[in-house]
């Protein structure tokens, strides 16, 4: 793997551990929501959303290092 690759491969692994962090945050925060819950599911709802986007752009960028480490 050539020297751009290997940058490239860190920092798209640097952001995913951010990423994986942002998500789980959420997940307490909506579990938290949920339990608390006075009958304001706007707030849940919300907290739901956010961590169907945060899966996603998680899986995005593990395709994203999975073909990095293929081009070695």
């Amino acid at each position: 793997m050539n020297k751009i690759n290997q940058e490239k491969l860190k920092m798209w692994q640097e952001k995913l551990k951010k990423l994986i962090s942002e998500h789980k945050s959420i997940l307490q925060q909506r579990d938290e929501e949920a339990r608390t819950n006075l009958g304001d599911d706007s707030a849940l709802q919300s907290l739901e959303e956010d961590a169907e986007t945060y899966q996603v752009r998680i899986d995005e960028v593990k395709e994203v290092i999975e073909k990095l480490e293929k081009d070695k």
